[in-house]
């Protein structure tokens, strides 16, 4: 670095070298990153595809906490609950009547057999084989494709299945209390405490409906198909199941393209990041190199003591905004309205946001940095910082309103950090000072 002061014309020329270097090196890792995109886009998606988990799971929960209201509403209602348990009647009831059927088919069978003679009955029998080979060849795949696990085969153990998945869905995503203080995690307390009152109620009842008198099952037969009741348990059952299903999968939604070049601009806008995240040493170097050609040589140290913080710095407000502030802020805003609307984001959209999310706050980072810089050559000092502080908060909320999306969480994400990195600025900069005291005194 050099010694003396430079003129306008020199600092201009020194500007001019260092942004061509600077870009040169962000063109060179640009490229570079855009030849591996594939790998990097997939990086880049993670907080997306998390962000949408958590939004999808929650508007499912919600979905689900509607129909489980509609079985709270069925029990309390007046429904015809030896329907529900046909299946356990017949079983139960059937073989007697089956038993009593058989018997007096058998009867009316001995008694025209009497009649035939030997031959006769030979070709009876024979013709009674064929036929029914024939119409098990046709009964038997029609009867076969409606039987149903033993697991499914009755109401109440259909929903206790679904109690004991909701259970295990709850201990697999218990969410954080930081998360249920936002309102982004999921809570299935509450459901599987319902359900798990409901299956209790079904089976008191069925119990009670089995140990009762024998019903006539060709009656409830007929009721079968025209119960508004039971097909309202259908219809819940099949949303609960869905529902259930779909939080189980865990598989995000992709975002989607609707213009032509938003795939390649997008790849390119992904490469950049990289490409700013991989060259960042040499540009801040440049950086840093174009402030220190126009100081005195006490003044030059200082640069070399910041530039290694400064790269760390920025590392850290990258992943802050990768690990914290984008996963956060996109599931928060993609939860609003998730429980009447499709979710559908472009990828284009999200890019922007990732890209907004992470490198400014890289930049933003660098807070107390610039202040123990300005701090050491003179220019500001701590008591001027503190006088600043009521501008910085104003400054600090107008920032993130101004890059972050339109949403309260987003703006209290990234104007927290500033004003706290500033506040640690302030408390550096009066160490550095009392230090130097000290040493003048000395």
């Amino acid at each position: 670095m050099r010694e003396v002061r430079m003129t306008f014309g020199e600092h201009l020329e020194e500007l001019r070298r260092r942004l061509i270097g600077a870009l040169l090196w962000l063109g060179l890792s640009t490229g570079a990153c855009l030849y591996y995109g594939k790998g990097l886009m997939h990086l880049t998606m993670r907080p997306h595809e998390s962000a949408i988990k958590g939004a999808m799971n929650k508007s499912n929960l919600q979905r689900i906490e509607q129909s489980v209201a509609g079985l709270v509403e069925i029990q309390e209602g007046a429904a015809s609950w030896e329907l529900l348990f046909i299946d356990d009647l017949r079983e139960r009831w059937g073989r007697e009547q089956m038993k009593k059927v058989s018997e007096a088919s058998q009867e009316r069978i001995s008694r025209i057999l009497s009649a035939f003679s030997p031959e006769q009955k030979k070709q009876f029998f024979t013709a009674l084989e064929v036929v029914s080979e024939e119409l098990l060849l046709v009964f038997l795949p029609i009867s076969s494709s409606k039987l149903q696990p033993a697991k499914e085969r009755g109401y109440v153990e259909r929903f206790q299945v679904l109690e004991k998945e909701l259970r295990e869905l709850a201990g697999r995503m218990e969410s954080s209390s930081f998360q249920r203080l936002l309102g982004l995690g999921v809570d299935f307390d509450k459901v599987i405490r319902t359900i798990a009152e409901f299956n209790q109620f079904l089976e008191a009842r069925r119990k009670a409906i089995l140990e009762g008198p024998p019903p006539d099952l060709r009656a409830l037969m007929e009721q079968l198909a025209e119960d508004q009741n039971l097909k309202k348990i259908d219809e819940i059952y099949g949303d609960l199941r869905k529902r259930v299903d779909e939080i189980s999968s865990n598989k995000p939604k992709a975002p989607i393209l609707i213009k032509y070049l938003e795939g390649f601009m997008s790849y390119f806008k992904v490469a950049l990041i990289f490409g700013i995240f991989f060259a960042l040493p040499l540009i801040l170097f440049e950086m840093w190199k174009f402030i220190g050609a126009g100081l005195y040589s006490h003044e030059q140290k200082y640069v070399l003591m910041i530039y290694p913080f400064s790269i760390l710095l920025f590392l850290g407000g990258l992943f802050f905004g990768y690990f914290w502030m984008v996963p956060i802020s996109l599931q928060f805003l993609a939860s609003w309205g998730a429980d009447f609307a499709d979710l559908n984001f472009t990828l284009e959209n999200y890019v922007n946001l990732f890209f907004t999310l992470t490198v400014i706050l890289g930049l933003v980072f660098q807070t107390p940095l610039v202040m123990i810089f300005l701090s050491q050559i003179g220019i500001v000092d701590a008591k001027g910082f503190k006088a600043a502080r009521k501008f910085t908060v104003l400054g600090a909320i107008v920032f993130a309103i101004i890059v972050t999306p339109p949403d309260p969480l987003s703006w209290f994400l990234v104007a927290s950090p500033i004003y706290l990195l500033y506040e640690a600025g302030i408390y550096i900069c009066q160490l550095l000072e009392r230090r130097q005291k000290k040493e003048a005194a000395a």
